[in-house]
């Protein structure tokens, strides 16, 4: 079964706007390269609000509205693994997930694998970012 490396999620500042970029690895066993076994891949961020030192508060985690980076139908095509790399411009108010005026944010991003078949999807997180966006 398919799974994923390490995330790597970078966020840079560039004004008003902040450019997230994510980058992983997906392997694939022997079965996904001879059976070509598709998967649906989703990429995205979220706000991270589970952290000890968060207010009480934060809830739980936050969606990031536009936060989907990827979402397609990935294959091994016969090879042991794709590098993926994602990058999408956001304004910095939209990373600004729990609204709090104290200017920290925590993001992170996640990639899941489905398979296309009845059994269970693969997901990993990324590394945290905490800023003021």
């Amino acid at each position: 079964m398919a799974s994923v490396g390490s995330v790597n999620l970078t966020i840079g500042i560039e004004g008003a706007n902040a450019r997230v970029r994510v980058r992983y690895t997906v392997h694939f066993d022997d079965f996904d390269r001879r059976s070509n076994l598709r998967y649906t891949e989703k990429c995205f961020i979220y706000g991270d609000d589970t952290n000890v030192g968060d207010s009480i508060f934060s809830g739980g985690n936050d969606s990031i509205p536009r936060g989907t980076l990827v979402y397609t139908a990935i294959s091994s095509n016969g090879s042991s693994s794709i590098a993926r790399d994602f990058t999408k411009l956001f304004s910095r108010h939209e990373l600004d997930e729990d609204g709090w005026p104290d200017g920290q944010d925590d993001i992170r991003a996640r990639v899941e694998l489905t398979p296309r078949t009845p059994t269970s999807t693969r997901r990993k997180d990324s590394n945290l970012v905490r800023n003021n966006y």
